[in-house]
């Protein structure tokens, strides 16, 4: 599955050279319409590529992690999320499930960190006090 952004962003500058994006949404919800998450059986992927609302000046360093998630009872819970092709502009996040794990719907947040667009590069000193 390939789908566009909706998560909302919130961009923060930090003094310096950095800043921090981050973002919290429902990634899928499969049981309402009964796809192959909740469905399905073997391996199925969740697939989302993300554009960063104002880029960085090199690639940052992006983590996601689990806001919620709502799965049968009577199966095991197996999953995988991560965060893949990451560049200036913006990753990809995938999430995995395999067998016969059923998944309704799943949500994430996600933020990254890096070097502002524009901002000097290298190391960040701070000036003595005379």
């Amino acid at each position: 599955m390939l789908a566009s952004s909706r998560f909302v962003q919130q961009i923060t500058m930090i003094p310096g050279a950095f800043q921090a994006i981050s973002a919290q949404d429902e990634l899928f919800n499969h049981c309402d319409t009964n796809e192959y998450m909740w469905s399905g059986e073997g391996a199925r992927q969740v697939r989302w590529d993300f554009t960063f609302d104002q880029p960085f000046a090199a690639p940052p360093v992006v983590s996601a992690g689990l806001s919620g998630m709502d799965s049968s009872q009577s199966e095991n819970l197996r999953f995988n999320i991560r965060c893949t092709e990451i560049t200036a502009e913006g990753f990809t996040l995938l999430f995995d499930t395999w067998d016969n794990t059923r998944i309704a719907r799943a949500g994430v947040s996600w933020s990254a960190h890096g070097i502002a667009v524009g901002k000097a590069r290298g190391p960040i000193a701070a000036k003595a006090k005379d």
